[in-house]
């Protein structure tokens, strides 16, 4: 849509890429690509938003196979929360190989849980300097999303 429309990807204050939701296999590169490079063009930082429902599965698969060849296995929340950041971190990296400023790159990983939600933003403070962006999400109805 960026391509088809430039004078909306020229007005976007910033946009948000959620590298699971941009396509499948090559096309997923290819996609993510083309949105970083409209954002170089018109200068617009860029959110790369990751969570639970849109994991790189072959990268969770990849985890899990090698967690389980470990003689003391991690949780698979470990698993998760792991998978989340490498997510996020190999698509800011990616980002920055085609030219995007590292700051112009916001990360967000949304989840669920907010021990869960602290524990993914503590490893990705400790692993990155980009900016963050916290995103609690689906935390349930009344009391449950207090």
């Amino acid at each position: 849509i960026l391509t088809q429309y430039p004078a909306c990807a020229e007005s976007l204050d910033k946009y948000r890429i959620n590298p699971g939701n941009v396509g499948f296999k090559e096309k997923r590169d290819l996609q993510f690509e083309v949105m970083i490079e409209k954002a170089i063009e018109y200068k617009k930082p860029v959110r790369i938003g990751v969570n639970w429902g849109s994991l790189d599965q072959d990268l969770f698969t990849k985890l899990m196979d090698e967690n389980s060849l470990l003689k003391e296995p991690k949780s698979s929340e470990e698993i998760l929360r792991e998978a989340l950041v490498r997510s996020a971190l190999d698509s800011a990296d990616h980002a920055e190989k085609i030219g995007l400023a590292a700051d112009q790159i916001i990360i967000s990983c949304k989840v669920s849980k907010v021990q869960e939600l602290i524990a993914v933003y503590k490893e990705l403070a400790k692993r990155s300097n980009y900016s963050l962006h916290l995103g609690l999400t689906e935390a349930g109805m009344g009391l449950k999303a207090i």
